[in-house]
């Protein structure tokens, strides 16, 4: 399983994005946006598998292909 640390998500679908070829293997995800009162805004670590996350869009953003996931979509891990 790897580790994933999205710094700032996609606003405009309030979504994260994971590179199209880094997708190789489960992930462990933790976004670490925070808000100005300096609190996390999404708190949780999240779980998604390399076949859920190959189900969602592919969109070419910042010079690279990467899946685009809703955080909505997110697991939240136990």
């Amino acid at each position: 399983m790897k580790k994933l640390t999205i710094r700032i998500p996609i606003w405009k679908y309030k979504a994260i994005g994971i590179r199209e070829d880094k997708v190789i293997d489960d992930f462990q995800i933790k976004i670490s946006y925070k808000t100005k009162e300096r609190k996390l805004l999404y708190p949780d670590t999240y779980f998604m598998t390399k076949e859920e996350i190959k189900k969602f869009p592919i969109k070419y953003m910042g010079g690279m292909f990467v899946y685009v996931i809703p955080i909505e979509r997110l697991k939240i891990k136990e």
